[in-house]
């Protein structure tokens, strides 16, 4: 049987966010980068990669060449978190408490509150009377959030993906929309000052 070559599935979110940080190393050399990035993927301590030979070090880190480019996009609707199905929370739905929480979030770091701001996204879910998955109440669980970082990043990257389009439809529409009513009481105002000029007439 051929071996499954490596990708994004074999990344969690959890191994992403630490590989961010490796990148924040000030002046790093390139063995000492790829020594980091093996010990997060592999899961094993740096000391021990370092005992490898500079050629098994490279011939390791060739098999995740996959990092330089995205991950492919799932469009996965529900997915499970400890044993419990996620759905996700329709935008028009959020509370201003989760937009308020999303936003903080976000300003302090996307990837590394990345995990918080999923939870916020999509919560355990429960069948309607149709049997349709809908999105059950949100209660904050930092257990649930650490949970949430084990997902793998191509699941990750299409949850994110999907919602950061719905945002910026969303915001797209509104933007049109308040336009649009500028317009329409600009033209009013116009003609309420024209009819005035005619009644001083």
């Amino acid at each position: 049987m051929q071996k499954k070559t490596k990708d994004w599935s074999d990344v969690t979110l959890r191994q992403a966010q630490e590989l961010i940080e490796i990148k924040e190393i000030t002046d790093p050399g390139l063995l000492e980068i790829e020594v980091e990035t093996l010990s997060v993927l592999l899961n094993i301590d740096p000391v021990e990669i370092e005992n490898w030979t500079p050629e098994t070090i490279l011939s390791e880190f060739a098999k995740y060449s996959f990092l330089d480019k995205l991950p492919g996009e799932r469009s996965d609707k529900t997915f499970k978190v400890l044993g419990k199905t996620y759905v996700q929370v329709p935008f028009n739905e959020y509370s201003v408490a989760q937009m308020v929480d999303i936003e903080e979030w976000v300003a302090d770091g996307l990837i590394p509150n990345l995990h918080k701001i999923l939870t916020r996204m999509y919560h355990p879910g429960k069948r309607n009377w149709k049997g349709k998955w809908i999105p059950g109440e949100y209660v904050r669980d930092e257990a649930i959030e650490e949970a949430f970082r084990d997902l793998p990043m191509d699941l990750v990257y299409g949850l994110s993906l999907f919602f950061y389009r719905i945002v910026t439809g969303y915001l797209h529409n509104l933007k049109d929309s308040l336009m649009e009513t500028a317009k329409h009481q600009m033209m009013t105002m116009i003609q309420s000052s024209l009819e005035e000029e005619q009644l001083t007439k």
